[in-house]
């Protein structure tokens, strides 16, 4: 049994070639996943995260490309696959959730026909399946997200479901192979509380059942918080700090990291305002030279006129900032 892990990203960088110049929407992004495990990628819209979790798959349109590193998937480099065999991994080894159901579902076919249409495409030579079988294990799969009445939802039309059935669907297509990798970008934004933290769980079971990996993009820290086993956080195309989740989330040493926990309402006194982090993220297209959370961090100096590279002041715990805040008797920000 191969040694390497799920997935290893390697100084990735992805630059859109505009009118305007280039843009450089990944620049210098490393993350290692082993089986079973869980990442929550976050940051704020605009940092990189939807636009890494495409350029694993190999779902960049132009004017997008990825320009260096490399993308280790069970130790081979996916950038150097032709279509045709990247295309037999993804939605078979590799899969990913989108944010609207909507672009997995087509909404003229049945829910069966499209699931059946899924197995059979990935379905190898060798190990052909009938569409008796097909039907069967989709059925099954619609049963383990916990959908009630699968038969009943396996003959109903996309516009028949509501948003949350349909986001349980689209989350079925992706597990029915049982992939090692799975890139899930937002899919219960828009859902119910409730409804979310079932589709959380679920998710979590699944991926230690199966040994499957799991990057969970999202901007929310409290679904990282519940969800996942490590957490990286993207900053203008950047990561800006990564580690354990508990570790992060209740030890945040960069300050971007510290501004996001403190802007969550459940930080906050009753009555008291909600604390922001000052000016605006930058236009990619213009980066200055120097750490691109310079002008609007607290701690900046002359020193932050350079670019900080990754550094590790605690074990385990990666950080790419000067000024680090290392506290000596930290409160945990989430229980």
């Amino acid at each position: 049994m191969s040694m390497a892990p799920t997935l290893e990203v390697r100084n990735l960088r992805t630059h859109f070639f505009t009118r305007e110049g280039v843009l450089p929407a990944v620049d210098d992004v490393s993350l290692r996943l082993e089986r079973g495990r869980i990442l929550g990628l976050v940051g704020e819209s605009g940092s990189g995260k939807t636009v890494t979790g495409f350029s694993i798959l190999g779902l960049l349109d132009p004017p997008g490309r990825v320009v260096g590193g490399q993308i280790l998937f069970q130790g081979a480099d996916l950038l150097t696959l032709d279509k045709r065999a990247l295309r037999q991994l993804q939605g078979n080894r590799i899969a990913m959730i989108f944010q609207d159901p909507m672009m997995t579902l087509n909404p003229v076919l049945r829910i069966e026909a499209q699931m059946v249409d899924a197995v059979l495409a990935h379905s190898k030579l060798s190990q052909k399946i009938s569409k008796t079988q097909a039907r069967e294990l989709a059925r099954e799969t619609l049963g383990m997200m916990g959908i009630a009445s699968p038969e009943e939802r396996l003959q109903a039309y996309p516009h028949q479901l509501s948003g949350g059935m349909r986001q349980r669907v689209a989350i079925a297509i992706a597990m029915l192979h049982k992939p090692d990798l799975i890139i899930a970008d937002e899919p219960t934004t828009a859902l119910d509380v409730t409804i979310q933290a079932q589709i959380l769980s679920e998710m979590q079971n699944l991926a230690r059942l199966h040994g499957t990996a799991l990057i969970w993009i999202t901007h929310d820290l409290s679904v990282v918080a519940s969800l996942a086993d490590e957490i990286a956080v993207m900053y203008s195309g950047r990561i800006v700090e990564q580690g354990a989740v508990s570790e992060v989330l209740d030890r945040p040493l960069h300050p971007y990291t510290q501004g996001l926990i403190g802007s969550l309402p459940s930080n906050n006194r009753r009555g008291q305002r909600l604390r922001q982090i000052p000016g605006m993220t930058p236009n990619l297209l213009q980066l200055p030279a120097s750490c691109a959370f310079a002008a609007r961090c607290e701690r900046v100096s002359e020193r932050c006129q350079q670019r900080p590279e990754i550094s590790e002041p605690v074990g385990g715990h990666l950080l790419r900032c000067f000024h680090p805040a290392l506290p000596t008797q930290p409160e945990p920000q989430f229980g």
